[in-house]
């Protein structure tokens, strides 16, 4: 089985779903939202200032969405996408999968790549 990160935004209604359905199965994965041990991020490696930084701060000190997902596969992870059907960006292409459908067929192919993955 493979460690899962779920990289998603705090009002993604659907990240708790995918992280029970994927330690259902196996998975080791770690929730942004309850790690089980202390967080690596905090606020003050973004701005010493954080706690009195204004909203368009944090949008600014944070760019794009893609911008964790970025790093993640620039550190050599494994990045799958899953979201709904809609046209996605260009960006998308450095990831290893893009699966806007439902959950089974997500995992079955998220598996069958991690078993066949060259290390």
């Amino acid at each position: 089985m493979a460690k899962v990160y779920v990289a998603s935004s705090w009002s993604n209604e659907y990240q708790p779903w995918i992280v029970a359905f994927l330690r259902e199965r196996g998975h080791e994965v770690y929730d942004f939202r309850n790690p089980e041990r202390k967080t690596d991020f905090c606020w003050s490696q973004i701005s010493g200032n954080w706690e009195k930084m204004e909203t368009d701060e944090y949008l600014d000190a944070l760019e794009h969405p893609l911008a964790e997902a970025g790093w993640m596969k620039g550190a050599g992870k494994k990045v799958i996408v899953y979201r709904r059907p809609q046209r996605p960006e260009l960006m998308y292409n450095l990831f290893d999968g893009i699966f806007p459908t439902v959950a089974a067929r997500f995992l079955k192919e998220f598996d069958e790549m991690n078993n066949h993955a060259v290390v």
